[in-house]
């Protein structure tokens, strides 16, 4: 079962071009760096993104946006809350002494399942 995780990202104000592709570079770098529990190779299936850019106006801040695709809801899990790259990534970006994200936005489907 597929899972699609999408993300929305937030820069706080000031932050350069320099350090948004820095951000946006480790994020597609998780692809490959992101090891299964079991078999500690990657299982990220696939990672897509780019900056924003809707005519609609309903962006709330969100710059940026990504969709991480699992194999898996245990996939996903273990990305979430145990993986030590994405954990990293996290504290690089957004909660250590240099982050440079104001706020993200999660959201995790498993396609037309309602």
């Amino acid at each position: 079962m597929t899972v699609k995780h999408i993300v929305l990202f937030e820069f706080k104000p000031g932050t350069d071009a320099a350090s948004k592709k820095k951000l946006c570079d480790a994020m597609f770098a998780l692809k490959d760096k992101c090891a299964h529990p079991t078999t500690k190779k990657p299982y990220v299936v696939s990672i897509s993104g780019g900056k924003d850019m809707s005519v609609e106006g309903m962006q709330h801040g969100h710059t940026h946006a990504f969709v991480v695709e699992f194999d898996s809801i245990a996939d996903r899990d273990h990305y979430a809350k145990e993986d030590a790259a994405h954990q990293a990534f996290i504290v690089d970006f957004f909660t250590g002494p240099e982050a440079t994200l104001k706020g993200a936005t999660v959201l995790d489907f498993v396609p037309d399942e309602f």
